[in-house]
């Protein structure tokens, strides 16, 4: 009853929603909003779903070397997912992360080192706030959520 009162419109009003934690912010909260926004935009959610990104034109502009805030913008996605397609096109090796995120290998490093760290990487508990918590620069969830399913693929 509290999101349909709500109504939320990004992640922020999202995570005030009774009952929605960190966990269900990352694993529902884009989805939602989707389905929210093409409900307050007149459209059905399955003709957002048919709409869906296209991975082609996705690894065709991040080889162009676009960023994935650009991809977003240029292809009218929402930059979770695009990190999200980016994030399946690096675990099935058709882009390294370096090429997927813009990041040098140091960057790279860093937040692999940090979410290496975490003994729960592999489990549902885990969480991006530690890891955010945890380094210096403000990467975006999308940034690390890639380099994390890149070290998940290769366990």
């Amino acid at each position: 009853m509290d999101m349909l009162a709500i109504r939320p419109r990004n992640r922020m009003e999202f995570s005030a929603v009774s009952g929605v934690g960190d966990r269900k912010l990352e694993r529902y909260g884009d989805h939602f909003l989707a389905v929210l926004n093409e409900a307050a935009n007149g459209n059905s959610a399955s003709e957002a779903e048919d709409a869906g990104p296209d991975s082609n034109e996705i690894l065709t502009l991040a080889l162009a070397n676009m960023d994935p805030p650009a991809i977003a913008r240029q292809q009218n996605l929402n930059e979770q997912t695009v990190y999200r397609e980016l994030s399946q096109l690096v675990v099935n090796g058709k882009l390294s992360l370096e090429q997927a995120l813009g990041l040098s290998d140091v960057e790279i490093g860093i937040i692999q080192d940090a979410l290496l760290s975490q003994a729960n990487l592999a489990e549902d508990t885990f969480s991006y706030r530690q890891i955010k918590e945890q380094l210096a620069d403000d990467w975006p969830t999308g940034v690390l959520h890639c380099v994390r399913q890149a070290i998940l693929a290769q366990c």
